[in-house]
């Protein structure tokens, strides 16, 4: 699969249900051995499913993504990574498989927005007709 402006929100959307579903669903099951509560975990599934809502919405209903769209996950997948760095790093109850688990899931997340932010400069070169040489 090509990534483009449509198919990278296919991605995006595939990876923020597997996070909604790890952290809304599963990992509150563990909360004690992870170290940090359920009532938050669910609350990171929240975030993880409303992004997968937007990223599915984008690929499945517009036909043409604009480049704001993209900026905005790229924007909230940032916010969102340094959110889970703040809980590895300042929560004191949190163990060493739960901070595992946030910079393993930053690490996956920063990824994608790199993939994410090479299809916005390559669409946006393209619209104002910027070639890479």
């Amino acid at each position: 699969m090509k990534l483009n402006e449509k198919t990278i929100f296919l991605l995006d959307g595939i990876g923020a249900a597997l996070s909604a579903t790890a952290n809304g669903l599963i990992l509150p099951l563990f909360s004690e051995r992870i170290g940090f509560s359920a009532t938050n975990l669910r609350l990171l599934g929240l975030i993880g499913f409303l992004f997968a809502a937007y990223s599915l919405t984008c690929f499945l209903v517009v036909r043409r993504p604009k480049s704001h769209m993209l900026l905005a996950i790229i924007l909230g997948n940032s916010l969102y990574c340094l959110l889970l760095l703040a809980i590895a790093s300042l929560s004191s109850e949190l163990s060493v498989w739960g901070r595992a688990y946030f910079i393993g899931e930053v690490a996956i997340i920063a990824g994608i927005v790199f993939l994410e932010a090479k299809v916005y400069r390559s669409s946006f070169r393209q619209k104002i007709g910027v070639t890479q040489d």
